[in-house]
């Protein structure tokens, strides 16, 4: 993913090129359309680029104006508040994008140093700091590098999938509003990765309509995600490993070890449910989940954050003001409102109760005792006690997220890699 992303008319583009040029030379990564992969879909590889970008650079140009793709472009950088507009000549930019004030690029003659792309860095820059990088990862030197990869799953959706460490593999469930790229780098799952990466394979991956995955998909169920989650597998080339999931991942997982019982060694389960809330919640607490995507399909794609607020504060609820801000900007990155309402919707009606007991498969479940995000601790016990062969491990906190500074993050740690150890062989 990368810091800028140009957009353009298709008359303008040598500007564009040069200007791609200039910013490469000053220390950003560029995205314009040039940088489509072959083969890959067009309006997905765009929309991609434009959630991820730090600053959408507009070339406004007589024909520019008059372009439907480069205001489509435009408004979404308006909205996201990455809008960085230039004007390339005495052209005025089109109604809707007039009060925004322009860098003046009608003098440049192409050089790397001219005042127009000083000023337009360190607009760039601006933008970076008030993003907060997700994390502190650029102040750090031992983030470990991983191998990011693409399979099509069995309707031919293009999933991606990611690879940190060597050793006995295991195998991340997807679960909503993730990014690959992005959460290697981020305080609320770098910690975890690490530690699971240490001596092992770690493999994540993005659902459908999620991350770096396809955005653009035709259906989203709960058996496309089991299909996502055996496309990257088998892809991977893994025969048997450890199956972790967390809160959406769980009941992923659970359904995949009933499918395939010989691939997996092992569950681990953090913040699970087996039945989505449209099953196990009261008719008034399915008002409130009800209201939720309201506020979602509202608020999502806008500045306020508001809805990326919510989850926050029970991801990390004792997060500080910064790590919240870059927390709340990272989920923004990760899906539209679209596709985070039909995942939600998709979830809801998944019900794994009958079938909890013809799964033998060693698990482990750890749930936080007050985190009530996506269910109470009583639906892992519930889950624990319908299982043939597994222990609940009650966590104190009231997070989501296990994050590092918790206190109960040392257990967590120990318990977590005490199983793998035990089972993962």
């Amino acid at each position: 993913m990368s810091d800028i992303f140009i957009s353009y008319a298709s008359g303008d583009r040598d500007k564009a090129k040069s200007l791609a040029s200039a910013l490469q030379n000053a220390g950003f990564s560029v995205w314009w359309d040039q940088r489509i992969d072959p083969g890959a879909n067009f309006s997905d590889d765009i929309q991609r680029e434009l959630t991820a970008a730090t600053a959408i650079i507009v070339i406004w140009t007589e024909e520019s104006v008059n372009s439907n793709w480069v205001k489509d472009e435009a408004s979404f950088g308006q909205k996201k508040g990455t809008l960085v507009p230039l004007q390339f000549d005495a052209t005025d930019p089109p109604l809707g994008f007039r009060q925004f004030q322009t860098i003046d690029f009608r003098q440049w003659d192409g050089r790397r140093n001219h005042p127009a792309i000083r000023k337009i860095t360190d607009v760039v820059q601006s933008k970076s700091r008030e993003e907060g990088a997700y994390s502190d990862t650029n102040n750090t030197t031992d983030f470990k590098s991983q191998r990011i990869k693409y399979c099509r799953s069995a309707d031919g959706v293009r999933i991606a999938y990611a690879l940190m460490g060597n050793g006995v593999p295991v195998v991340k469930a997807g679960n909503i509003m993730t990014h690959i790229e992005l959460d290697a780098q981020s305080f609320a799952w770098r910690h975890l990765f690490d530690v699971l990466s240490e001596k092992n394979q770690l493999v994540r991956y993005d659902l459908r309509g999620m991350g770096l995955s396809d955005w653009d998909v035709d259906s989203v169920t709960f058996e496309d995600y089991l299909a996502d989650l055996e496309a990257v597998v088998d892809a991977a080339g893994l025969d048997r490993f450890a199956l972790l999931g967390f809160s959406q991942g769980c009941a992923i997982s659970m359904a995949y070890a009933l499918r395939h019982p010989e691939r997996v060694s092992c569950l681990a389960l953090t913040a699970a449910y087996a039945r989505g809330w449209r099953i196990r919640l009261t008719p008034q607490e399915q008002k409130r989940e009800e209201a939720f995507l309201d506020i979602i399909e509202t608020s999502w794609d806008d500045e306020s954050l508001i809805a990326q607020q919510m989850f926050t504060t029970s991801f990390a609820p004792n997060a500080s003001r910064e790590e919240a801000n870059s927390f709340n900007r990272l989920l923004r990155r990760t899906t539209t409102s679209t596709n985070l309402v039909r995942n939600l919707n998709a979830m809801s009606r998944v019900d794994l109760m009958d079938q909890l007991k013809s799964i033998d498969t060693p698990t482990m479940l750890f749930h936080v005792v007050d985190d009530s995000l996506n269910s109470s601790i009583n639906e892992a016990r519930i889950i624990a006690s319908e299982l043939s062969n597994a222990e609940l491990i009650p966590i104190e906190g009231a997070s989501h997220l296990i994050l590092e500074d918790d206190a109960a993050w040392p257990q967590y740690e120990d318990e977590f890699l005490q199983f793998l150890d035990r089972y993962n062989h």
